[in-house]
């Protein structure tokens, strides 16, 4: 059992975040993942993209505890399944950035997407 979720974002009102309302809350039962699958970011290869999403588990970068869901190295990416923390939400919130340990988040030039598969274990 699997579904799609693609979130769009508009460059013009891009902060570094993304937040995207769905039009009605989704309940799982059971234990999930999920993946960033394809995205029109993961095409540039001059940058690195690390892409941080608040359904998923925690998991550690140094001391600290992120909600790491995407890391994509120049020319270097592999889809990443990770743990669902929340399996009742509505909404969808990520961050991105160009380092794991800053602030900095990537220009966006065109209007961008993310294609996020959800999987039951």
């Amino acid at each position: 059992m699997s579904f799609h979720v693609i979130l769009t974002i508009d460059s013009e009102k891009y902060t570094g975040s993304i937040s995207t309302k769905l039009n009605k809350e989704i309940c799982l039962r059971g234990d999930w993942e999920v993946a960033l699958i394809q995205s029109n970011l993961l095409m540039n290869d001059s940058e690195d993209l690390f892409v941080y999403c608040d359904l998923i588990d925690y998991t550690y970068h140094n001391e600290n505890r992120i909600q790491l869901l995407s890391a994509y190295k120049y020319k270097n990416y592999e889809k990443m399944y990770v743990r669902l923390l929340k399996k009742r939400f509505s909404s969808i919130n990520m961050d991105l950035r160009t380092d794991l340990s800053s602030e900095i988040y990537p220009p966006l030039t065109d209007n961008s997407y993310f294609i996020l598969h959800f999987r039951k274990l």
